[in-house]
């Protein structure tokens, strides 16, 4: 009766050696199936830097074809500049020797006028009758008179040459005003378009500074994911060693994970800011997928657990903070993420609703939380009790 005893005893505890050592098992599976998704994600991300780069450099391409664009403008406008200024220099001197010499006719029938008018009546008088025969005196009148024609339709041509050229030269200075507003408009377009290029610049050394940021952590990622594959292996190869240890007895209900579907209590009340699946990044303007939910939780929030089970991991884990993984019945497990402080380590037996830790890790104002089912995510709105 003693060696039948004994001999149940040892068969008890290989039989729990056997499942401590499956649940290691799942629990580095887990494990890696968690940093596989960070790869991808990571991975993700790197492709949209690089789409950001190829945007920004794209747009400086633009920038440098538009700079090009308002330098050859600004050359036409200073060789018109120029051109205007020698037509404006050439009017100027026309219009003055136009003035001179209207000066010098207007001068000299002032002199004729100014002497007639000395001699009054008897110098014109002296002038026609001075003539040997009435043909000569027709003649001396009328030579007379074309000559103050002459001089008086000299006058008023050269008066309106100069009304003429002042009117021309008063269009060249308003062109010539006109060009050099248009000058200043194209290179205040250009110091804005020079600024705009220092800028994308800047943004591209940034994209470029934290693709190179990605591509070191998604090295890291692949190191990890490498060590964790070699444990995994290593496990399977091993044999489980013999354990003393006794389980912890989880406390709970009747019913198992899988028939709590729609009625599990929320790990803590609070407005869904990223929801399960595709989703898209306002930022990057990128899409990618989210295995769970982003749950906004001021610091210090009470964080509980959503159904009975028993933790496997509990562990600060890079990129997700303070990590809890409870595993359920069923091959389901809950993944409670960022927080600052965690009450459970890994082998304790959780109940529902039991403290498990608190948010606030690092001043987030939010909490991940993740449903699996054999290591593949679903969505936890599903299963969840509705708001």
């Amino acid at each position: 009766m003693v060696k039948r005893t004994v001999f149940c005893l040892i068969i008890f505890i290989f039989l729990l050696s056997v499942t401590v050592y499956a649940d290691n098992l799942a629990q580095t599976q887990h494990r890696l199936e968690q940093i596989r998704l960070r790869i991808e994600k990571a991975e993700a991300d790197i492709k949209a830097q690089r789409q950001t780069e190829i945007d920004i450099s794209r747009d400086l391409a633009l920038l440098g074809g538009q700079l090009q664009r308002i330098d050859e403008r600004i050359s036409r406008i200073k060789d018109e500049q120029q051109r205007l200024q020698r037509d404006l220099g050439q009017q100027q001197q026309r219009l003055r020797q136009s003035q001179s010499q209207s000066e010098k006719i207007a001068k000299g029938l002032e002199q004729r006028l100014v002497a007639l008018y000395k001699e009054g009546e008897t110098g014109m008088l002296k002038i026609l009758f001075s003539a040997d025969s009435p043909s000569e005196l027709m003649q001396q009148y009328h030579y007379l008179t074309r000559v103050m024609e002459n001089d008086r339709d000299q006058l008023d041509e050269f008066r309106q040459a100069i009304t003429n050229q002042q009117h021309q030269l008063t269009q060249l200075k308003q062109l010539q005003q006109h060009q050099s507003d248009l000058l200043k408009r194209e290179e205040a377009e250009r110091q804005e378009a020079v600024g705009a290029r220092r800028l994308q610049a800047r943004l591209l050394q940034q994209a470029q500074s934290q693709n190179k940021k990605l591509q070191e952590e998604i090295t890291v990622l692949h190191q990890d994911a490498r060590r964790l594959k070699g444990l995994v292996e290593q496990l399977q190869k091993t044999p489980p060693p013999p354990s003393r240890t006794v389980p912890p007895v989880v406390p709970g209900g009747t019913l198992d994970f899988a028939g709590q579907r729609g009625q599990l209590n929320w790990p803590l009340q609070g407005a869904v800011l990223i929801r399960f699946g595709t989703q898209r990044d306002d930022k990057l303007g990128t899409i990618y997928e989210s295995n769970g939910l982003e749950i906004s939780a001021r610091p210090n929030t009470e964080v509980r657990a959503v159904a009975n089970g028993q933790v496997v991991y509990a562990d600060f884990f890079r990129g997700y903070g303070n990590l809890l993984i409870v595993s359920h019945e069923g091959e389901y497990h809950t993944l409670y993420a960022q927080l600052d402080r965690l009450h459970k380590k890994t082998g304790d037996s959780v109940a529902t609703a039991e403290l498990i830790g608190h948010s606030g890790l690092s001043g987030r104002e939010s909490i991940y939380f993740e449903i699996r089912h054999k290591g593949a995510p679903v969505n936890p709105l599903i299963w969840l009790r509705p708001l």
